[in-house]
């Protein structure tokens, strides 16, 4: 049986042209879908970029739930402080042991943040140093200076005492756990803990003061309060030395830094932020010439890669009362290495994330040295930031109109071969019928196919009979 024959006769084409036809066309399919992705793909939408903040985000399996309220460890017995007493000379003279022991060993306990929670309030100098049996063992704190302290052994156990004497000149006797570090007579110090009694403190020169007796953990480096600052400091900022890297690498708290900060926080927004004076830099102009640009107001843009909450100040210890601030790191890319920039700003900037493009309004301070994980120095600038946004590029009309030019295009050309292939299968579905029609008329013999029906069903010839005659 001829196969390439009974094909080219139902098919009017040689096996090869059709095979050859049909590769052509899918290659010239292929290519025009690739085109229109490969545009699709180049002028189509981006991503949009993930604005979740962080308490929106699904807790992980160590997070500590929103509300959770870690106790704190000490815990005062006001049944054991009810044998104190201070109300003659003597009594305020002599410090009884079992409730002195008992208000160290819970100061020894107290974390940062654990006095607030027992309610930390400021001492009254004048309600205390009279007597108030209601309020022993309760939390107080007051800013002074500090006069003197001395380590001594009681009962085994080191105990440092000393006095604090406050802004009114008034006295505070304290008895700490730990000894002050790097303070000296004279620094200005917070004293925070446990009220006990009105005591008899006998000084170094051999006086006697009646003081507020306070049992703390640690007495702290601090600074007096400030007023808010609501007028540019400029004679402040004029002190600022930034210009080598020992200059640059000293921390950022001092007072210029704090007043600054303020003015930006409590100076009006004219103030801060001046219609037409803010300057639109790259961090690596102010690096370049700090001089010229301490204390100005500039715009900045760069991408966010790390925020974090941090303590403003030693243990957050400082002029303005607040404990702790928000720094950013910042990297205008434009600028390579030197396009680091630390933001600094009071509340926690929830309208922005990581990975995000941000733009930072606000005061340059100065330069800071520091190393990276890489262990090399590097020098970024200081923004005091006003505000802080995020930046959405400009919503595009163009790209939307391309995507859909491209999927009609891609539906049209999808239709176009799904039609080209029903058309011809068609066609060779008609074709094959019509050469099958004439293949039959071509091969049918007389009497076979066309006949009549006797000569379809008379037996055929014996040998015995004659031959037809021709």
């Amino acid at each position: 049986m001829d196969l390439e024959r009974i094909t080219k006769a139902a098919t009017g084409h040689k096996a090869s042209d059709i095979n050859q036809r049909m590769n052509r066309r899918m290659k010239a399919y292929a290519f025009g879908i690739a085109i229109i992705l490969a545009v699709l793909y180049a002028y189509g939408p981006e991503a949009p970029v993930e604005t979740v903040t962080r308490a929106e985000q699904p807790l992980g399996p160590v997070d500590v739930p929103v509300g959770h309220a870690v106790q704190s460890l000490a815990q005062i017995d006001k049944a054991l402080l009810a044998q104190v007493a201070d109300s003659t000379v003597v009594e305020r003279s002599r410090i009884e042991p079992g409730p002195r022991r008992h208000l160290m060993k819970q100061a020894g306990r107290l974390v940062f943040g654990d006095l607030a929670k027992l309610g930390l309030a400021p001492g009254d100098h004048e309600a205390l140093v009279a007597g108030a049996p209601d309020q022993r063992g309760q939390p107080f704190w007051i800013l002074g200076t500090l006069a003197w302290w001395r380590a001594e052994r009681v009962d085994g156990y080191t105990e440092i005492r000393g006095e604090v004497v406050d802004q009114a000149g008034q006295s505070w006797a304290f008895l700490s756990v730990t000894e002050p570090y790097n303070l000296q007579s004279g620094d200005v110090v917070k004293l925070a803990g446990f009220y006990l009694k009105a005591h008899e403190l006998l000084r170094p020169d051999g006086s006697l003061v009646t003081a507020p007796l306070i049992v703390a953990d640690e007495v702290l480096a601090s600074a007096y309060r400030i007023e808010p600052v609501t007028e540019y400091p400029g004679d402040q900022l004029s002190s600022v030395r930034d210009y080598n890297i020992a200059q640059a690498s000293r921390p950022l708290d001092a007072l210029a830094f704090y007043e600054l900060l303020s003015f930006v926080n409590n100076g009006s927004a004219d103030q801060v932020l001046p219609d037409g004076a803010v300057s639109e830099l790259m961090p690596s102009e102010l690096l370049a010439t700090p001089g010229d640009w301490r204390g100005e107001a500039v715009a900045m843009t760069g991408v966010l890669y790390f925020k974090t909450e941090a303590p403003l100040g030693p243990r957050g210890e400082n002029p303005l009362g607040v404990p702790f601030a928000w720094n950013l790191w910042v990297s205008d890319n434009r600028a390579g290495t030197a396009g680091t920039m630390l933001v600094v700003i009071l509340d926690e900037p929830t309208n922005v994330s990581e990975r995000q493009i941000v733009t930072i309004k606000g005061r340059f301070y100065r330069r800071f040295a520091f190393e990276n994980k890489a262990n090399s120095p590097r020098m970024a600038a200081v923004i005091i930031a006003s505000e802080i946004e995020a930046l959405i590029p400009e919503q595009n009309t163009f790209t939307p109109l391309l995507v859909n030019i491209i999927l009609v295009m891609v539906g049209l050309v999808a239709g176009f071969i799904m039609l080209g292939q029903w058309r011809e299968q068609r066609a060779m579905a008609v074709a094959r019928t019509q050469r099958m029609r004439r293949h039959r008329g071509n091969v049918a013999r007389p009497g076979m196919l066309s006949g009549s029906s006797a000569a379809r069903t008379a037996p055929p010839p014996t040998a015995d009979a004659p031959p037809e005659s021709e």
